[in-house]
């Protein structure tokens, strides 16, 4: 199960509430998928997409560095800040795949769906998004990942 401490390790960097027994169910990098205990991986529209998925489950979120943070965000709200939001979801991978407990494990949902609103992200971070879900998928055999990535 991936966790606040496995995060801070990575990203010392934080702001919110200080809790190394945070458990993440879901890493999602989609604003609109449910993700209970989530946490969330902004790559385009990052204050408008944050909202969006503290919404849908987001208990955590990655944040590039310098960027301002909303002020919407509570103070407690856990979130990590990185050079890349993308970077960091590839060193999360790379990490959490070499640390996962079998029986305990948080789902990677590393696809975005399209909504009505037809946002495009940018080609280079799609691709390279899609390189990772190849990744995941040779190491895990497609465990732990939801359906759709």
């Amino acid at each position: 199960m991936l966790t606040y401490r496995m995060l801070k390790q990575l990203f010392p960097s934080t702001r919110g509430i200080v809790d190394d027994t945070i458990k993440f169910y879901h890493v999602f990098v989609d604003p609109y998928q449910q993700a209970p205990k989530g946490l969330f991986v902004p790559l385009m529209d990052a204050a408008e997409s944050l909202k969006i998925a503290i919404e849908h489950g987001a208990i955590a979120s990655l944040w590039q560095e310098g960027m301002d943070l909303p002020r919407y965000i509570p103070n407690h709200f856990p979130v990590f800040f990185v050079p890349s939001p993308l970077q960091g979801l590839q060193m999360i991978v790379e990490t959490y795949q070499k640390t996962k407990e079998a029986g305990n494990e948080t789902i990677f949902s590393l696809t975005i769906h399209h909504n009505e609103q037809s946002r495009s992200y940018d080609i280079a971070v799609m691709d390279q998004l899609k390189q990772l879900q190849q990744k995941w998928f040779s190491a895990q055999g497609q465990e732990g990942c939801e359906r759709s990535c």
